[in-house]
């Protein structure tokens, strides 16, 4: 769920700011709605690399930089990537972006800005939510304590049962006892697989973030292309008119 809210908001930051260049070029500058779109794309690369942990911590840098090759330019790139907590610096940079758009100039009295401001504003801010909500996942594992215990008494059932119902069984006991190990560590590695649900090589069990940050680079790429092609048709018509 909170990846999903992390690609409704990225999704309605490139929506919003295509929509308001393409209704409104001469007030939302085309800019400011290419800067945007590269955060929607960017920052599903920052989240993956983020949310990994610790281990992917001395080659987050360079494996941003090439998942993001091209979209950002060289001064944006340069900050991000030497930044500690890239997913925080893109939500940063996406709302100065915004401040130089609506927060100077004659956009600060136009209403219809401000609303537009303000709803932006909202789809960047609110990227933060699946951020603090992943952290808190990857970063509480189960307690220590807890898994001792679980462990230690799973570990004296495992080993009483052949001897416990050794007279009843008879020679089952070795099939039966292998069967209920099975199951019961079954459960015990599923509980340890769902405890971190992110992982840089994804299984079944895991989130492919990657995937994500797939689907989202083509949409916005879509989006792009869509909008260039209607203001190319617009121009077109007006020329032959």
């Amino acid at each position: 769920q909170l990846c999903g809210w992390m690609m409704i908001h990225c999704r309605d930051l490139a929506m919003s700011s295509v929509a308001a260049h393409a209704s409104a070029p001469g007030d939302f500058s085309a800019e400011t709605r290419d800067r945007l779109c590269e955060v929607a794309v960017g920052f599903p690369v920052a989240f993956m690399l983020h949310v990994w942990g610790p281990a992917q911590s001395d080659r987050r840098a360079d494996l941003f930089e090439s998942m993001c090759y091209n979209i950002f330019d060289a001064p944006t790139m340069e900050l991000l990537s030497s930044a500690a907590h890239r997913p925080l610096a893109m939500v940063e940079h996406a709302q100065a972006v915004l401040a130089s758009q609506f927060l100077s100039g004659s956009a600060r009295d136009n209403v219809a800005m401000a609303q537009l401001y303000a709803s932006l504003l909202h789809s960047a801010k609110g990227l933060g939510q699946p951020l603090g909500g992943c952290e808190r996942i990857q970063g509480t594992p189960l307690p220590y304590a807890f898994v001792v215990h679980l462990r230690s008494f799973l570990l004296l059932v495992l080993c009483g049962i052949p001897v416990v119902y050794a007279c009843d069984w008879r020679w089952a006991t070795i099939p039966l006892s292998l069967l209920v190990a099975f199951g019961l560590l079954g459960i015990e590695a599923a509980s340890v697989e769902c405890e971190r649900p992110f992982s840089p090589t994804p299984t079944k069990n895991d989130h492919d973030v990657e995937k994500f940050c797939g689907v989202l680079s083509r949409e916005v790429t879509e989006m792009l292309e869509r909008a260039a092609a209607s203001t190319a048709s617009a121009e077109a018509a007006r020329l032959s008119t």
